[in-house]
């Protein structure tokens, strides 16, 4: 019998005998068995020598825009697909709507962000410049349009866009640079069961150049526009975190673990999620069951639960 079959008998057995939809959810959410699979997006970076940028000069190496799929939230098979490859693209972002349209956003080597979208996936024919002054983005669907989190002068700023293509920089800043941290950036943002949403994001006490300094933190809203961050290290040397919320509403974020040895080892994708009362459970490595040659790097870890209709898999 396969883990498919024994959650769907076991998901019946607990209706026959009476037990709410609540205490099901709740027995759901106790594994990490997902409902449906969660499709990481990463990208790999060619370190070979001949494939490096000159980064003083603005200058990226080659990245290539993957996707790898779980069952269980940290084992992960890659996919064939390979959905954009730019030696100008620094920490993209995805996300897809019900309708099927896809929206890609990343930094680049000179203060600016580029984003486009696309039906016929993943096929991306342009992927031009739409916002100047920003960097590590994170796009969000909403319900009318898609909205881009960055981080740029204050802290984390937002645009907006109704097609996914043209992006407006919408006033003020969302998340100030709090008083106890030097810098702020890389957000992520998700939204709870309970409508609030939730941001991860890295910062720094001190004004530093290795991400082994980077600390994960957290920040709620009620509306996704004003923000209030808390002054707790979550994680500490975690750096591009990437959150999702799991078809049982469990909260998931990913990032990179830049404390296991490194900067001797390369840095590694880790998960954690949310428990009932905000708490991280203990993080755990992500493996994939994809070898990849030594000098293909797994970075930017972006986290999708794409609608059914859409399913890659």
């Amino acid at each position: 019998m396969t883990k498919t079959s024994q959650s769907i008998i076991g998901f019946v057995g607990l209706v026959l005998l009476g037990i709410s939809g609540a205490a099901i959810l709740a027995s759901l959410k106790s594994t990490t068995e997902l409902i449906r699979p969660v499709h990481l997006f990463v990208t790999l970076t060619d370190t070979r020598p001949q494939n490096q940028g000159n980064v003083e000069q603005g200058q990226l190496p080659s990245n290539t825009l993957r996707s790898a799929w779980s069952r269980d939230g940290y084992t992960f098979t890659l996919d064939e697909q390979h959905w954009l490859t730019s030696d100008d693209m620094a920490d993209p972002s995805i996300s897809v709507n019900d309708e099927g349209i896809w929206v890609v956003a990343s930094g680049t080597g000179h203060d600016a962000l580029r984003g486009t979208a696309s039906s016929l996936c993943p096929s991306f024919d342009a992927f031009p410049e739409v916002i100047q002054g920003g960097g590590i983005p994170d796009v969000m669907t909403t319900d009318n349009g898609f909205r881009i989190y960055y981080s740029g002068d204050g802290g984390i700023l937002s645009a907006f866009s109704a097609d996914g293509t043209s992006f407006a920089k919408e006033q003020g800043v969302r998340l100030p640079t709090p008083d106890w941290l030097n810098l702020i950036a890389d957000p992520t943002v998700t939204q709870r069961t309970d409508g609030t949403y939730v941001m991860y994001f890295k910062g720094t006490t001190t004004i530093t150049t290795t991400p082994y300094e980077h600390s994960m933190y957290r920040a709620t809203s009620s509306d996704g526009l004003v923000w209030s961050a808390e002054n707790d290290v979550l994680i500490e040397h975690a750096s591009v975190p990437g959150a999702y919320t799991d078809a049982s509403g469990r909260v998931w974020i990913y990032y990179l673990n830049f404390g296991a040895g490194w900067p001797n080892e390369r840095e590694s994708v880790w998960a954690t999620y949310e428990t009932a009362d905000g708490d991280l459970v203990t993080p755990k490595a992500v493996t994939f069951t994809t070898e990849l040659p030594d000098y293909l790097w797994v970075n930017d870890p972006d986290p999708v639960m794409i609608p059914t209709s859409l399913d890659l898999n």
